[in-house]
């Protein structure tokens, strides 16, 4: 994502109110927008902060806010699916982020409907329910962001396999163009029919490709889809799985970030279901000519870059990508050619915002990492949020705005103070070794097995891998021997002790622990998933240099 926004914050201190604009609640999750349009923001998150005593229980929310004031202004919310976990999975959400043009916003709801709203008041125009009326079949969750190109609103559909590994609707449409006036479909395609093997999360790309206009759709095959987007006619198509060299080992990943279309070339890069663990990826930029054929014209891959579920940015002849293992990589865009890159001790599900010469980007921890924009690493900045950021920043007429799982940021370079409405306790961020906070560490003990809630190589002081009541946050730390969890999250958001092991990790060196999930409930997890990592004596990593950076004083390994 690039911005041309100016002026905006290079830090800030939430405990201390500086540049800090306003603060707004959300639900527990959230993973769409910020969208900023006609003076309101709009954010997609759950129900779990009710705002309505009239629509209670699970729900995907959209929320609309006045940008100048962080002020509620509106929300539509959508009742979860009946099918459950399969197709809507529990407290997740809406996660699809909007598109805005005019008075008019687009997005596709957890019930796997694309859905018109009056930007202003919420009022809704029309809906297309893709299950019903086009047979799709979501696999967890409906996630693509629409992109609009007057008179068109394009979307990936989210049919995808079901939970045993079939695709009960190979013949229902993966990608679709709809009349963004009336609703209607004017056009769909399901190429990837029964070669799903993910589902399909990705959101298209419209742009100018070899001198005509082209939607791109990402699909969970795997392949990369180009189409003309008045007729859908099929241009070309790119295998993103292919080996990038001879003795290369084909891939089996799906495509789940969005493809960018920058001076005439392509570029995506592979990811998967981000319950499982971060694997080997490849970046592609490709080449389309007039003819329908397409070249790579260079990849990044193997052991230089992971799977990922992030947008690249392309800026000044740098492009910045961001993998789900945590490493923010910097290459040159015409080349392919490693520059730098950083290592955020954490999982990144958002994308990288370019704007005003720096490079901002959230992470899992809650961190958001503020870099200054170029050829060589230099970390200006790193403040925690207090919760997980699944989100991609956005910035606007000198403001910028970030999503954390539970509230929405708006910063500003000014000494003003927060406004009434900032909620109580909204200014807390993770404390470091704070006795009895929300976030405080949960120490490791173990009693043979059974009742084991985390086990990890703790430095005194700091949290340690999991803060309770941040169900998919996590803190990396070299050193740990073993790593176990015991299922129970308690309504309190304290840990509980159960017998059921759901998950061990043999003594590894280092492991992550990449998240937990949800049961229905949401006050339990059954899934623990880590991955082995490489011992490392720093985390700014440049080509060509040994490895190691400055040292993070406030982030003990």
């Amino acid at each position: 994502m690039v911005s041309a926004a100016k002026g905006l914050p290079s830090s800030w201190q939430v405990e201390t109110r500086r540049n800090v604009k306003w603060v707004a609640e959300l639900g527990s999750q959230t993973y769409a927008g910020p969208v900023v349009s006609g003076g309101r923001v709009f954010v997609g998150t759950n129900n779990e902060h009710p705002r309505d005593a009239g629509a209670p229980g699970d729900r995907g929310v959209l929320m609309a806010f006045a940008a100048a004031s962080g002020s509620f202004l509106w929300q539509a919310t959508h009742p979860k699916l009946a099918a459950g976990r399969s197709q809507d999975w529990p407290l997740e959400g809406l996660c699809s982020t909007p598109a805005v043009l005019g008075d008019r916003l687009y997005y596709l709801s957890n019930r796997g409907e694309m859905v018109a709203l009056d930007a202003a008041t919420g009022t809704r125009v029309w809906t297309l329910d893709l299950i019903r009326e086009l047979g799709v079949v979501p696999h967890y969750m409906t996630a693509s962001s629409p992109v609009v190109a007057d008179p068109l609103v394009f979307a990936v559909t989210g049919n995808g396999p079901g939970l045993d590994g079939k695709v009960p609707a190979p013949g229902a449409p993966s990608f679709i163009a709809v009349d963004r006036a009336t609703g209607k479909p004017r056009w769909s395609d399901s190429s990837p029919g029964a070669g799903l093997h993910e589902g399909q999360w990705s959101s298209p790309a419209y742009g100018m490709i070899a001198g005509r206009p082209q939607v791109l759709f990402g699909g969970g095959d795997g392949w990369l889809y180009a189409f003309a987007p008045e007729s859908g006619k099929l241009l070309w198509r790119f295998d993103a799985n292919r080996p990038a060299r001879p003795g290369d080992e084909r891939l089996r990943e799906a495509i789940v970030a969005t493809p960018v279309i920058h001076e005439g070339k392509v570029y995506v890069g592979v990811g998967r279901d981000p319950q499982k663990p971060a694997g080997p990826g490849r970046l592609w930029a490709l080449e389309a000519s007039a003819d329908g054929t397409v070249r790579p014209v260079w990849s990044l891959g193997g052991g230089e870059l992971g799977t990922t579920l992030s947008t690249v940015a392309v800026a000044d002849g740098v492009l910045y990508a961001a993998d789900f293992a945590g490493f923010l990589h910097a290459v040159d865009a015409a080349t392919g050619r490693p520059l730098w890159k950083y290592d955020a001790l954490a999982s990144i599900w958002g994308s990288p915002l370019v704007a005003d010469g720096k490079v901002y980007l959230g992470d899992e921890d809650g961190d958001v990492l503020v870099f200054q924009a170029g050829r060589a690493l230099r970390l200006l900045a790193k403040m925690n949020l207090g919760s997980a950021i699944y989100t991609t920043p956005a910035a606007r007429d000198g403001v910028l705005y970030v999503a954390s799982r539970s509230r929405l940021f708006a910063f500003q370079e000014t000494s003003g103070t927060l406004g009434a409405r900032a909620p109580a306790g909204a200014a807390r961020a993770h404390g470091r070794g704070e006795s009895g906070s929300a976030h405080r560490g949960v120490v490791a003990r173990a009693d043979g097995g059974t009742g084991l809630v985390f086990e990890a190589a703790v430095v005194a002081g700091d949290r340690a891998g999991v803060g309770a009541g941040d169900a998919r946050g996590s803190r990396r730390r070299p050193g740990v021997a073993r790593c176990e969890v015991a299922q129970g999250l308690s309504a309190d958001r304290q840990f509980l002790q159960l017998p059921s092991l759901v998950h061990r990790v043999s003594p590894c060196g280092s492991a992550r622990l990449r998240h937990l999930t949800p049961e229905p409930s949401g006050t339990h997890f059954r899934r623990a998933v880590y991955q082995r990592q490489m011992p490392r004596t720093g985390r700014a990593i440049v080509p060509g240099k040994a490895p190691g950076g400055p040292e993070d004083p406030g982030d003990p390994r």
